[in-house]
């Protein structure tokens, strides 16, 4: 299906059967315990087969149509955090949804039932720069001029905010990890195959930030993960992202252990 024809599928509004919400279990790499999971949506398509995120995410975000993904999606966020019991379920946003008032409001109508158990996911590149005279960084917010004073509001219901993909580009100094509003903070794939993940991890911590990593692959990338001393993992080691019930049904079967 090209762009143009999504576009349309898309503006003619989404149903809830058109999305179900898939998980990718987040491990303590040290145990293999199920800490939580990253929420994905799946579109279906006419014949009820899953479509690929790169055909029709962009489009979406394009078209305005990811917020109602996200208000579809969101009462299965929470229910999903419910049946894992203690662990944290993430939601990846656009600045589409966090510029919508009606988002941010059902977040926080949804929040109190399962609160500490919930995160936001906002991407490294949502962050610019600004230097003062005396050269100190500050953060503006790259889409959502206000979003710091969302995620404040967001925080005090106990939702998490993680900066998401950090090392998807080239690292910088001015890399936004210490920043006040956020509580964890994802390391792209990418650094796994770098010299500086020790580093990176370290600085992360120095900042007074927890850690996660994905697209650990291997047994060679969990020893450099706990090497590093990062507390959470992600990526096909551990399990692909897959219906809610199945990743419900593996931590709850078992000795509860993903990767093993």
């Amino acid at each position: 299906m090209t762009d143009e024809r999504w576009r349309r599928r898309l503006e003619g509004g989404l149903s809830d059967d058109d999305l179900e919400l898939h998980l990718q279990p987040i491990v303590d790499p040290s145990t293999g315990r199920l800490r939580g999971a990253e929420s994905f949506a799946r579109l279906r398509d006419a014949a009820g087969g899953l479509v690929r995120p790169l055909d029709w995410i962009p489009v979406a975000e394009r078209t305005g149509a990811i917020v109602d993904v996200g208000r579809i999606c969101l009462p299965r966020w929470t229910d999903a955090a419910e049946r894992l019991g203690g662990a944290v379920v993430s939601f990846n946003t656009s600045g589409r949804q966090l510029l919508d008032d009606r988002f941010i409001d059902a977040v926080l109508a949804l929040a109190p039932a399962v609160a500490d158990r919930l995160a936001i996911e906002v991407h490294v590149l949502q962050f610019d720069v600004v230097r003062g005279a005396d050269l100190a960084p500050s953060f503006t917010w790259t889409e959502v001029p206000d979003l710091e004073d969302r995620l404040a509001a967001l925080r005090r219901h106990g939702v998490e905010v993680w900066l998401d993909d950090l090392g998807e580009v080239p690292l910088s100094e001015d890399d936004p990890i210490g920043h006040p509003q956020i509580d964890r903070v994802k390391l792209d794939r990418s650094l796994l195959a770098d010299e500086r993940f020790d580093r990176v991890a370290a600085a992360v911590h120095a900042a007074g930030k927890r850690s996660i990593v994905e697209g650990v692959e291997t047994d060679a990338d969990v020893a450099i993960v706990r090497r590093a001393g990062v507390e959470l993992a992600q990526g096909f080691r551990y399990g692909f992202a897959t219906a809610v019930a199945d990743v419900v049904h593996r931590h709850a079967g078992g000795d509860g252990r993903f990767g093993r």
